[in-house]
């Protein structure tokens, strides 16, 4: 995964988790996401988010609480290519997240 994101995310409370590019099918393109986590902490936890493009409004987002809610049957073949990317960084940061409470 690249280092730096290549699309602009302005949210300073959002960490960087890395970039994926996405093959599409015989009607889609490949697409690349930077993929985030945010911190923010709301009544949901944080959310994951996978911003494929600068404009403001291109990226798909998810609570965490929902994430997990979804995870364990996840079928990675059976989705939309958003959520896809969205379950990726919900993997990512669960592998560098911290032990509980020292967020």
């Amino acid at each position: 995964m690249p280092a730096k994101p290549k699309w602009t995310h302005d949210c300073e409370r959002c960490l960087f988790l890395g970039s994926v590019t996405l093959n599409g099918d015989s009607t889609t393109l490949s697409r690349h996401y930077d993929l985030y986590v945010c911190l923010d902490g709301d009544t949901l936890g944080h959310s994951y988010i996978a911003r494929y493009d600068d404009e403001g409004s291109q990226y798909a987002s998810y609570p965490e609480v929902g994430m997990r809610t979804i995870a364990a049957d996840f079928d990675p073949l059976n989705c939309s290519e958003h959520m896809l990317a969205l379950y990726l960084a919900h993997k990512a940061y669960n592998r560098i997240r911290p032990s509980k409470g020292k967020l």
